[in-house]
């Protein structure tokens, strides 16, 4: 979009958006909603899904200062990941 002189699409311009702010933000506006609505279809499912949902949210959450501090530095990469972090629920 950028290229082609185009406003880019809101949430998409790596420059302004805070990646982990907004994975955080999704997951509580849609993911979680819907996942707790599956909680009550299938509940031998919905707990290890809901469990790992926060889990993922946990992740982005410690990420939104450090990807908002490399932004303003001009760094649009993605946070690292922490190879001492538990790891996702299996099913």
């Amino acid at each position: 979009e950028k290229e082609l002189g185009l406003p880019v699409s809101m949430f998409m311009d790596r420059a302004t958006t805070n990646i982990a702010k907004c994975q955080v933000g999704f997951m509580d506006i849609i993911v979680h909603p819907l996942y707790q609505g599956l909680e009550v279809l299938l509940p031998d499912v919905g707990p290890a899904c809901c469990k790992n949902i926060e889990f993922n949210k946990e992740f982005w959450k410690k990420r939104v200062d450090a990807m908002e501090a490399k932004m303003q530095a001009g760094d649009t990469s993605l946070p690292e990941d922490d190879p001492d972090a538990p790891q996702l629920l299996q099913m």
